[in-house]
Formats: structure tokens, C-alpha cells, sequence
């Protein structure tokens, strides 16, 4: 059983959930005269009360007469009710069952429902039930369904960084080993590395990688991403360095994820692509200086290479005192990079812990 950490974050208004709940603003009881308090649903008065909400919700949304509305318990128990109910049957279902709510729909889809094909996949509280063989499974499934003339599969555990473990719950004994064991050899399996965002990838871990899968692993660098509250504080334009050429034997594709910038983001990409083609002969600083002349034109890179240390090293919040002449010496360009880099400045490309 995976222990969890107490959060250090708290909710800015601990009223939340089933008591006390939240009330909006200038609430008082008097709201409440005439409300069925404590009442079953299945009294008089009560079902008349439900039938007039779905009445008027019906009249509100303008339903078709041969459609049905119902009100369910809960946010999420009563929808998947109806979800079972309304779309299982005609196929077999595979049904992953490892806390209290997946037992009591496992019980349903197979005491209730009767259905000839489920198979229930159970683990304990903590564990994850089969989760190798389960997405096999699927992935087998689509691929015999799909015209796709590729298909590549992002593993749940992506990566050997252990922050994984502590936001998924610890993964399972020999995952990858598994995975790549029932995996038909067609599938490509994205790999971002050591770490979730990797500096560098070395031949040696390239090879124990591909060990474990049965198959080369298909590179997702998450650089130049820069979508996090940390991250989106920096311009991530540098040229890429940390990747031979020498890893190309040892990977089956190398895919990057782009920066919230889609014009900057060509600066960094130009420079892998050149990577690859110089081999030992690669020089960083000359590919970055190549690529942002293509990507701005010479007068707007020359700016950019100026300004490197301050767009890439420093966070935003910091820059102070300098914004007002950042802003000056970019908005005379137009162009669309100068444009993304006045829009950074400006912080609408900020990114919040709430938009994660």
C-alpha cells in the first residue's frame, strides 16, 4: 500500500465536498423554506419535485419528445450507471476493478447485466490490476480495427524518473519487461528518457531501454515545451545538445514537444535535425545561430542572441526593471517571433498550477 503525503497546499475555502459545502455569496437560510430536507426520493412530494426539475430542465434544453432525461445520485456513480446500462452488451468488455466504486460496477456488469463476455481485471487498494497485459490488450484490439499505418503507444510509466511513482501510485513489478513481452513488435513505444524532461540521452540507456521493451524506444523530448508553471517562465530557444547522432541506431524516432511558441519553437527543432546530420562535426552555438537567422531573419535573431541569457536563463518574474526596454527593442520588428516574445513579456503565455 502506497503511503500518501499530507498536502502542503491548502484550498484557499475549505468548504468543499459534503459538509459544509460552499455557499454562494449572500446565501442565508431562508433559501431553504419549502425545501424537502431529510425527505426519501421516493416520497410524494419528493418525486414531484424531481419531475418538475427534469420537466423544465427538458423545456431549458429544448430535448427532442423521443429523448429521456434523468437526475442520477452523484457527480460521477450515477453517470456510469447509465453509461453501463446504455452501451454494454453487443462487445466484450474488460472491466478494471481496484477500489470500491470499480467493484460495485464489476458486480453489475456481471450479476446485473449478466453480460457472457467481461473478464474482471482486480488488484488491491494501491495496486493496478494487470495494467501490462490490459493495455496490450487494447492497444491489439485498436490495432486490428485501425487503417493507421503506424501506431505508437505511450506507456504509463514513460519514463525511469521516479515523480512518476509518486503521482501514479508505485508502477508494477517488471512493467516494461511485460510490456514489451506482449506487445505486438509493430507497435512503437514513446520513451522521454532517465526523466520526464531529460537533459541528454546516452547510447547505454538507449540499449537497456530497448532490452526491456524488445523493441527501440520512439524519443518524446520534452524540449523546448515550456507549458508549466515553472517553465512557461523561460523562452526555451537555445540549440538542442545532449543528443548525438550516435543514439539514431539505438531509437526508432525522435518527436519533440513543442513550446507554447509555435514560431520560436522552429529555432530549437532546426538545430536537432542538424544534430543528426553533422554528427561529431555538430557545434550548438553555430546551429543556434543558423537556425534563428532562418527562423527571424538576420536583424531579429541578432536581437535574440543578444537578449539569449535573459529570454532562456531568467524568469520572467525577475526580469523587473528590464521589461520596459525588452518591450521597446522587440516591438519595432514585425514578425511573428518578435510578436510570440512581446505576448511572453506581456505574460499571456503564463501558466498556472489551476491549468494543469
Amino acid at each position: 500500500m502506497n503511503e500518501i503525503p499530507t498536502p502542503e497546499r491548502r484550498p484557499v475555502n475549505p468548504c468543499f465536498s459534503s459538509g459544509p459545502c460552499a455557499k454562494r455569496p449572500g446565501f442565508t437560510l431562508d433559501a431553504l423554506n419549502g425545501a424537502l430536507l431529510g425527505r426519501n426520493h421516493r416520497a410524494i412530494e419528493t418525486k414531484a419535485k424531481i419531475t418538475e426539475v427534469i420537466d423544465r430542465s427538458r423545456a431549458l434544453l429544448g430535448m427532442p419528445d423521443d429523448w429521456r432525461l434523468g437526475v442520477v445520485p452523484a457527480s460521477d456513480t450515477g453517470a456510469v450507471e447509465i453509461a453501463l446500462w446504455s452501451l454494454l452488451g453487443p462487445r466484450p468488455v474488460d472491466i478494471l476493478a481496484f477500489e470500491s466504486f470499480g467493484a460495485g460496477w464489476a458486480t453489475d456488469i456481471l450479476r446485473q447485466l449478466k453480460l457472457p463476455k467481461a473478464r474482471v481485471l482486480a488488484a488491491d487498494y494501491g495496486d493496478l490490476p494487470d495494467l501490462a497485459a490490459t493495455q496490450a490488450g487494447i492497444l491489439h484490439w485498436v490495432a486490428e480495427r485501425s487503417q493507421a499505418s503506424e501506431i505508437i503507444f505511450c506507456p504509463s510509466y514513460y519514463t525511469d524518473d521516479p515523480i512518476l511513482d509518486r503521482i501514479f501510485g508505485e508502477r508494477p513489478a517488471n512493467y516494461l519487461e511485460d510490456l514489451g513481452r506482449m506487445l505486438d513488435p509493430s507497435i512503437a513505444v514513446f520513451w522521454t528518457g532517465e526523466r520526464v524532461c531529460s537533459r541528454d540521452y546516452s547510447v547505454a540507456h538507449l540499449a537497456r531501454v530497448t532490452d526491456r521493451l524488445r523493441r527501440k524506444p520512439f524519443l518524446w523530448d520534452n524540449y523546448p515545451v515550456n507549458d508549466g508553471p515553472r517553465m512557461s517562465q523561460h523562452l526555451h530557444l537555445r540549440a538542442f545538445t545532449g543528443r548525438p547522432a550516435a543514439i539514431t541506431g539505438h531509437i526508432s524516432g525522435h518527436a519533440i514537444n513543442p513550446a507554447l511558441q509555435p514560431t520560436l519553437t522552429l529555432i530549437p527543432a532546426l538545430t536537432l535535425a542538424d544534430s543528426y546530420a553533422r554528427g561529431e562535426r555538430y557545434d550548438d552555438g553555430e546551429a543556434f545561430a543558423h537556425a534563428a537567422s532562418e527562423v527571424l531573419g538576420n536583424e531579429l535573431a541578432g536581437v535574440v542572441k543578444e537578449d539569449l541569457n535573459m529570454l532562456q536563463d531568467v524568469a520572467l518574474d525577475e526580469l523587473g526593471d528590464r521589461l520596459p526596454s525588452l518591450r521597446e527593442r522587440y516591438a519595432r520588428f514585425d514578425h511573428p517571433g518578435a510578436k510570440e516574445i512581446m505576448a511572453w513579456l506581456d505574460g499571456k503565455y503564463r501558466f498556472t498550477g489551476e491549468m494543469m
